[in-house]
């Protein structure tokens, strides 16, 4: 949709000593102006003049856009010697011209003529739907969404600028007020406005206050509830009966799920008596692919570690679901002619318990806690054996990036990562506990290096061709909002 509309032809190169347009730095999208004309032009050689693809621009030149933007004159004219998909815009105040990048330029494009969607989350860290959404921003405007995201934690998160980097815009209205589980009048203010600037589609990932996030979009105008449970929520007693009514009244108010695995699917069917539509979960399948053994010697080296050291990596931060617990207490049951170092990537609680229980068990000289770390790949290329012993997960993204990566894993045989293994063939599927876990990584690291690096690859071409960004966009777009 986009390339169709940004074609134009090749004219003469324009500058501002021959009365061409001079070119600056676009101004932030959200910015309340309003737009005087689009200046549409590329390198292609189709003519304007012979062409009636510019009508549906042109249909929108009075139409009220997204957060204030109005097109009063809405015209289309080539630019000379502009990558494809660039756009110009000329606004109010003087004869100032702003050139967009090409995503900024998508951007633009989106708020002339694409559905709007915003995406509802915590804290924006280093997980799964995060991870999603960062690497798929020009895939998002090629099937015609424009998204933007709503942090509702009391901060952004570590991934908040490299999200609105890749092109989104990112809204931060903490929603905890003084009194417990209330929402403070800032936030309810704030979303009410945000949901009232020309969203078509509201997508709540959370699982705390979804019923008030789709309740307020609803009276606020927005014409479709999109939901994605991330996890395969077992809540007992009490809490699993509000959920079920949560769940019912949420129907009713016309919002449809999104299931990202069969296990959540299957959870959500027989706790809740909630069906919905499956979506396939996706990774930066351009970022997170099997490196050079030079990329792994680099890595070693940087991290000071030999060629006989056995490297396991795990993913996630910790909690109990995590159940990081059990992987450290299997470090010392592995035996003592197996050279191991362990880096723990996530962060941990203010106390620092699994430091602890290193500490008390003796193997804190073969841990390394590593903290948040926004890139794992680095880690991945020293890496000899991925863990993840969870004790249950929905479809999760750092099993699939480190697979990906080509990583040999050990994932715990839970909901989820059954799931993740069922689309690989060499994955080690163990009972998440010490003993089981330490088998399974015994297994892997007597394994020889040749028969180990072999079976990663293959898994990795699997899990590439099932999770790309393609595959993954579009079951939501075709699976989910087109079904709204």
């Amino acid at each position: 949709m986009a390339a169709v509309l940004l074609k134009a032809m090749e004219p003469q190169p324009l500058s501002p000593s021959n009365g061409g347009l001079q070119r600056t730095a676009i101004k932030p999208l959200h910015a309340r102006k309003p737009i005087e004309r689009c200046v549409i032009g590329s390198s292609s050689d189709d003519s304007l003049q012979d062409t009636a693809k510019y009508k549906s621009v042109r249909r929108y030149r009075s139409r009220q856009v997204a957060r204030g933007y109005t097109l009063s004159n809405l015209t289309v004219h080539p630019v000379g010697h502009l990558e494809p998909r660039t756009v110009v815009l000329a606004q109010t105040d003087g004869h100032q011209v702003e050139e967009a990048a090409p995503y900024d330029t998508l951007a633009l494009s989106a708020l002339i003529h694409m559905k709007k969607v915003l995406h509802i989350l915590s804290s924006l860290q280093r997980s799964g739907m995060e991870m999603m959404l960062l690497c798929s921003y020009p895939e998002w405007i090629e099937n015609g969404y424009k998204c933007d995201i709503l942090a509702t934690a009391s901060d952004r998160g570590i991934l908040a600028d490299d999200l609105q980097s890749a092109g989104y815009s990112i809204h931060h209205l903490p929603f905890r007020g003084r009194l417990r589980y209330l929402p403070s009048v800032n936030f309810m203010l704030g979303y009410w406005r945000l949901c009232r600037s020309g969203y078509d589609i509201v997508h709540i990932h959370t699982e705390a206050a979804t019923p008030l996030f789709a309740l307020i979009a609803k009276l606020a105008g927005v014409g479709q509830l999109a939901i994605t449970p991330h996890n395969t929520f077992r809540f007992a007693g009490v809490l699993r009966l509000r959920k079920y009514m949560e769940r019912a009244f949420l129907r009713r108010l016309g919002a449809h799920y999104g299931m990202i695995s069969e296990d959540v699917s299957k959870c959500e069917e027989e706790l809740y008596n909630n069906r919905g539509t499956r979506t396939v979960n996706w990774y930066n399948s351009n970022h997170f692919i099997p490196g050079a053994e030079i990329d792994r010697s680099k890595a070693r080296e940087l991290l000071q570690i030999s060629e006989e050291t056995v490297v396991i990596v795990s993913v996630g931060n910790c909690n109990n679901a995590k159940n990081h617990e059990a992987l450290l207490r299997a470090i010392p049951l592995l035996p003592a002619d197996i050279p191991i170092v362990y880096f723990h990537l996530g962060k941990e609680p203010a106390e620092n318990p699994e430091r602890g229980l290193a500490v008390s068990l003796g193997i804190i000289d073969r841990v390394q806690f590593m903290g948040t770390q926004k890139d794992p790949l680095f880690f991945f290329r020293a890496a000899d054996i991925f863990v993840m012993p969870s004790l249950w997960e929905g479809m999760p993204i750092s099993a699939i990036e480190a697979i990906a990566a080509g990583v040999p894993s050990v994932l715990a045989n839970v909901a989820g990562l059954r799931e993740v293994a069922s689309y690989a063939k060499n994955i080690l599927l163990v009972t998440p506990e010490p003993v089981f876990l330490a088998q399974g990584i015994q297994k892997i690291a007597t394994m020889a290096k040749a028969e180990r690096l072999s079976k990663a690859l293959e898994d990795s071409n699997r899990i590439r061709t099932t999770f790309s960004i393609q595959n993954g966009v579009k079951s939501v777009v075709v699976g989910l909002y087109n079904r709204i």
